[in-house]
């Protein structure tokens, strides 16, 4: 049990956590070979007002967050849990603000019952909580969370009275910016939520009904040249999540039949407002897509929606691990008529730069995944030496050098599987694989069907 008397009341009006106040908060002042060190206990944030540092880190909790890497001014990078850390000036007057703190959530209460135990100084069962956010950010000099951590840095500095309490406001709205303009992307997305989660928490009025058609997952605008879809979900795979403890939270969900072969579904409420969270699947053995295939592209939903009243609806592709969700709320305009709705939810945007070389070898592979590659071909065509192309690739991509060839050329087949009429042999041999059956045994470990049933799976809604 906590006290919520120093805690942040200007964050929990802008999420749902609550930040404790900052502990082990120093302003470090370093000249070059000259160190420091700190022990990290939650949440640790370091930032390079000026200069540059060595930062060695020993995460006690997660050995592949033991690292040694180098900052410079504009740098801020956040650790997570147990260990510590030393400082290494690499120039004279280099300047690290560096803080401490926890992240909580309220349990068991709603939002207006903690302000309300808040203004009257009660305590709040709490429970801790990580919060994932960016290990490393280069800050724009002009962008609103540099700006709020100079202007942090000035009350470190100078310590005047209630530098404190202003201190703790200035990381409040950071947190905030951090958290929603970039937010860490889980590594697979294996459902789509209608949720009131993506609606700004607003339940569905009473006595309104939606219906949904399965819903597609795009990468790119569906209406423009080069868009391709990822995946089908279905609406008849479905599992409805329960808001409250009573049966009248729950949102109704049943399948309604269009004709023999196909089904869509109907969410509605009784004669009060229900929070809501329907979640649809991929059919049966279709394995979670791997996001990170499209770096640097948008992800779209694409379904149809009818309602009996106008208004909006939260839709997003969910992460089941983590419970991640990306998404928006959409309008339905006219009652009573089926609406096509396509609708941008997430960039996938990864803060991993790609060296020149590996954006080389990506390129060649791109242009030539149909003829027969190999890393040997790859290095003289960049002009580089094999074996480093190998190391620093594996190291850059996650993957070997082979395996990102076979991801990307089954990447390229799924695509022709929804988009053409091509058998699957003629589709296997245009991606660069010249066997049959090994394309099939590695088309089902990648996505976890044949490559019969993906098709099957992912027909294409103006079909």
């Amino acid at each position: 049990m906590l006290n919520t008397n120093n805690l942040s009341y200007w964050t929990l009006q802008k999420f749902q956590y609550i930040l404790t106040p900052i502990s082990n908060m120093m302003f470090l002042g370093l000249d070059a070979e000259k160190t420091a060190s700190i022990s990290t206990l939650n949440h640790t944030f370091c930032y390079v007002k000026s200069g540059s540092v060595g930062v060695s880190v020993e995460n006690f909790e997660s050995a592949a967050r033991s690292e040694r890497i180098t900052l410079s001014a504009g740098s801020l990078v956040e650790w997570s849990g147990k260990g510590f850390i030393e400082f290494m000036g690499l120039e004279n007057d280099t300047r690290v603000l560096i803080f401490d703190f926890k992240i909580l959530r309220p349990s068991q209460l709603d939002r207006d019952e903690i302000l309300n135990a808040i203004s009257y100084n009660l305590p709040i069962f709490m429970q801790a909580l990580t919060i994932e956010m960016p290990h490393i950010l280069e800050l724009e000099i002009a962008s609103t969370e540099r700006r709020l951590l100079e202007s942090m840095c000035i009350e470190a500095a100078k310590r005047p009275a209630g530098y404190l309490n202003k201190v703790q406001l200035l990381l409040s709205q950071l947190v905030v910016e951090i958290v929603r303009k970039h937010p860490m992307l889980p590594r697979y997305i294996d459902a789509v939520a209608i949720t009131s989660y993506t609606d700004n928490d607003r339940p569905l009025a009473a006595n309104r009904e939606i219906f949904v058609d399965d819903v597609e997952i795009w990468c790119g605008d569906p209406e423009e040249d080069g868009a391709f879809i990822i995946r089908t979900m279905r609406a008849e795979n479905y599992f409805v999540s329960n808001n409250g403890d009573n049966i009248t939270d729950k949102i109704n969900y049943e399948l309604v039949s269009q004709n023999a072969s196909h089904k869509y579904g109907r969410l509605w409420t009784g004669n009060k407002p229900s929070l809501y969270k329907v979640l649809f699947w991929a059919d049966k053995g279709i394995k979670p897509f791997d996001i990170q295939q499209y770096a640097q592209k948008w992800i779209y939903i694409k379904t149809r929606v009818k309602s009996n009243a106008s208004g909006e609806v939260g839709i997003a592709i969910y992460s089941t691990k983590g419970h991640h969700w990306f998404g928006s709320p959409v309008m339905i305009d006219e009652p009573d008529i089926w609406q096509e709705i396509t609708v941008p939810v997430m960039f996938v945007q990864y803060n991993r730069e790609t060296s020149p070389i590996v954006s080389k070898a990506i390129r060649y592979i791109h242009d030539n995944y149909s003829q027969k590659i190999t890393l040997k071909t790859v290095a003289e065509e960049i002009y580089t030496n094999p074996n480093y192309l190998s190391t620093v690739f594996s190291r850059e991509k996650e993957m070997t050098f082979s395996a990102y060839i076979r991801s990307y050329r089954l990447s390229v087949a799924q695509k022709m599987l929804i988009e053409t009429d091509l058998s699957a042999e003629k589709i296997a041999i245009s991606v660069g694989f010249y066997d049959i059956q090994h394309f099939s045994k590695l088309f089902k470990k990648e996505y976890g069907v044949s490559p019969y049933d993906f098709r099957k799976s992912n027909k294409l809604l103006n079909k």
